[in-house]
């Protein structure tokens, strides 16, 4: 690949920049040389504007979670909330590329070839991922319930793997707002500097606030989360399932946040019906890299079952944190006070 007009060579046979070359005008000068010898420009109708580039990523991350279906040109338009001039844009860039593959009768759009090598190479620097899927493999086989695994991405939750068939839980590829007191085992281990930034996106306050630190505690002290079902959760899981249709939503995104935020949290303490037991896998630095989570549990839960399937469920994120090379950090005691503060 050559870049044209984008730098030059200085008195010493180095390279720099080329003046006025920006990042809004070097982008449509990026050459890329064909087998055959041509020069075609990389894909500047899709960068030439910033909001282009995000369209083609939202394109492909609607497309990588609906694997089973292809969908057409409208479709995708209505979907993603993109006009049809951009969209028609941004698809034959894709296209070109094989990130997206459209089928010649149906004239539908599905995911291309070229993000079966991109998803390969992304494995080899995450072969956490593969792990947890084994992992979750052996969970479904053993206990025949769902799971569910997420990864914070800033300030959202990324589901990057799952094992069940129920419409209502997060699917491989969806993001949902990391908004407390959700993805509590994210920060359980974490200081005070990072927990209070996942308290004030939600709102959250007072008593609320009081319930949320509790909880972090309680799942510090057992190395685990186990999550008591509230009717608001229903409500909150249907608009997930509308997101994962419409994901550019503006709407459904704000109901998103409002109901997650007015959410509280308490730890569970049997008898109680429980909605989830999630334990974290660690990285290297001894904080959670990634959360599994056990859903789909029985109505009726006696505190020896919850223990047989939350220790079961720890050897299960264990394994994960080995394979990645983690460290399990001691589970008992407060949240650090912010570093730098002793």
């Amino acid at each position: 690949m050559t870049l044209r007009g984008l730098t030059e060579t200085d008195g010493f046979g180095r390279m720099r920049r080329a003046p006025g070359a920006t990042h809004l005008n070097v982008l449509p000068q990026l050459i890329d040389k064909r087998v055959d010898g041509s020069e075609a420009t990389l894909t500047s109708e899709v960068f030439a504007q910033p909001d282009r580039a995000s369209r083609a990523l939202d394109v492909v991350l609607f497309l990588a979670s609906h694997p089973d279906d292809a969908f057409s040109y409208s479709e995708l338009a209505e979907r993603l909330d993109i006009n049809l001039a951009s969209l028609h844009a941004v698809l034959h860039a894709l296209e070109d590329r094989r990130f997206v593959a459209r089928d010649a009768a149906s004239r539908r759009y599905t995911l291309g070839l070229s993000l079966v090598a991109t998803g390969d190479a992304a494995l080899r620097h995450h072969h956490g991922v593969d792990a947890l899927r084994r992992q979750i493999a052996e969970l479904r086989a053993e206990l025949g319930l769902a799971c569910v695994a997420v990864a914070p991405v800033r300030t959202d939750l990324l589901c990057v793997a799952a094992s069940h068939s129920d419409a209502s839980m997060m699917q491989v590829g969806q993001r949902v707002p990391w908004l407390a007191p959700f993805g509590a085992v994210f920060v359980a281990w974490s200081d005070l500097e990072t927990i209070r930034p996942w308290l004030r996106r939600s709102g959250i306050s007072g008593l609320n606030r009081r319930q949320a630190l509790a909880a972090l505690e309680t799942i510090r002290r057992r190395g685990y989360s186990a999550t008591v079902d509230h009717p608001g959760h229903d409500e909150i899981q249907q608009l997930m399932v509308q997101l994962v249709e419409y994901p550019s939503s503006s709407d459904l995104w704000r109901q998103l946040r409002q109901r997650m935020s007015s959410f509280s949290r308490t730890e569970a303490t049997l008898p109680a019906k429980l909605r989830d037991i999630t334990a974290p896998v660690f990285g290297e630095n001894g904080l959670p890299l990634m959360s599994l989570s056990l859903q789909g549990l029985p109505s009726v839960l006696s505190t020896k079952r919850l223990e047989v399937l939350a220790a079961r469920l720890l050897v299960a994120t264990g394994t994960v944190t080995a394979a990645v090379g983690g460290v399990v950090p001691p589970t008992v005691g407060p949240a650090q006070a912010p570093r730098g503060s002793r």
